[in-house]
């Protein structure tokens, strides 16, 4: 308040109190009263405000879709639209079942050009509209053994090599179950307590590195999931946005 009466630009908490208030549906009186105190903004600047953001969020969500290195989840959710003053007109049911959005920003370097086989998938797809009618070649189980099975050109020099690398693999396995034991024994078994701090933790190998997942979220759409056409309602509606 102090901030706010020397300068009244300097309303960041007036700002982040009167978006917290409206996303409370707090009536409009309690704004108009904490305002006058000096605690929060207007509704016109709060409204103002949420379409800014909204805006923004629309331009971001648009590049990240262009982008195509993104990942969508959505959920459903139920929502009581409860009524202040109940008449026999409204005396309906007001539990309403809507669904929320999320785009993920795939992490560790992920590119465009590492998500080109989705096109390829679709162009084959029995399910894209442009390959009604058409006779799609299907593959088998025998076309996967093909691309499975080893080439018997192969030279002694790389046949080596494939098997130092199984040997390392199972190596690997074994290592680590044997610290699966140990942290096991230590952990669940009486009279072993002490031991718990010399048992170090297992080798590692081919570590994903730890990354911060950017989530953005995307409107509310007033679809219920729970059927059919209502996910694919969703996925058209995520898609739009």
């Amino acid at each position: 308040m102090l901030m706010h009466g020397a300068n009244q630009k300097a309303n960041k908490f007036a700002s982040i109190f009167g978006i917290f208030l409206h996303s409370c549906r707090t009536p409009q009186r309690v704004v108009n009263a904490l305002q006058r105190m000096g605690l929060c903004v207007t509704q016109t600047t709060i409204h103002s405000a949420i379409n800014s953001l909204s805006a923004s969020t629309s331009e971001k969500l648009l590049a990240l879709g262009e982008s195509g290195c993104i990942a969508i989840a959505y959920d459903n959710f139920d929502v009581d639209l409860k009524i202040s003053v109940p008449v026999v007109e409204k005396s309906g049911d007001s539990l309403r079942h809507l669904t929320s959005g999320l785009m993920f920003v795939l992490q560790h370097g992920v590119k465009t050009e590492d998500l080109r086989c989705s096109d390829y998938l679709w162009q084959r797809s029995e399910y894209n509209p442009l390959n009604i009618g058409m006779q799609m070649q299907k593959k088998t189980y025998y076309d996967l053994l093909d691309l499975l099975r080893e080439d018997k050109d192969m030279d002694c020099s790389m046949e080596a090599e494939v098997l130092s690398d199984d040997d390392d693999d199972e190596d690997s396995c074994k290592k680590f179950n044997t610290w699966v034991f140990l942290r096991d024994l230590v952990k669940h078994v009486d009279g072993f307590e002490d031991l718990r701090d010399q048992l170090e933790e297992p080798e590692e190998i081919e570590k994903i590195p730890i990354a911060k997942t950017e989530i953005y979220p995307a409107y509310a759409m007033d679809v219920n999931n729970s059927t059919v056409n209502g996910n694919i309602q969703a996925i058209e509606l995520l898609m739009a946005q």
